[in-house]
């Protein structure tokens, strides 16, 4: 599963908007030591399928409720580490890039876990939602993610779950 080269180009893009390319800032008095910004690159996972539980109101239809098999085919997951914190970017409906922190999204990595997994929650304060990632990975970044999404706003209110299949970035 290979990024399009106008999916590269909007990566590159959302990644220098961002500030995740290396930056130098001094700290302290004049001469002394200046520390870089770093981002990694941990995986890349393509796309997902999975199920949903979908209650009524908002834009769900009433034949639509409950359990629904769902698929995001074209969507994709990076998982990254800007400058030591997680971060999240992923194309969504209509190949639109989004990073979980752009979008005001509260990310964090939370400890504790075996090695090779990493669970990542983000937290989108005032929408009603949070996404939850599990990577299960190797030391290249292969493996998988089961990820899903607890939603309760007007719009739709829903809980689901997705897995996909991650490569090295």
């Amino acid at each position: 599963m290979k990024w399009s080269r106008s999916m590269r180009a909007r990566m590159i893009v959302i990644a220098a908007t961002a500030g995740m390319f290396t930056t130098i800032q001094p700290e302290g008095a004049p001469g002394s030591r200046v520390q870089e910004k770093t981002m990694e690159s941990v995986t890349r996972c393509g796309s997902s399928s999975g199920m949903g539980f979908f209650f009524p109101g908002g834009f769900v239809p009433s034949d639509q409720t409950g359990w629904q098999k769902d698929t995001i085919s074209s969507g994709q997951i990076l998982l990254i580490y800007d400058d030591g914190k997680p971060d999240i970017i992923y194309t969504a409906a209509r190949d639109r890039i989004q990073g979980a922190r752009a979008e005001g999204a509260t990310v964090v990595e939370v400890d504790g876990g075996p090695p090779g997994f990493r669970l990542i929650l983000a937290i989108y304060h005032g929408e009603g939602t949070i996404m939850h990632y599990l990577f299960g990975l190797d030391e290249d970044g292969a493996g998988a993610v089961a990820w899903g999404t607890i939603r309760a706003n007007a719009s739709i209110t829903k809980s689901s779950l997705y897995t996909a299949s991650c490569q090295a970035p």
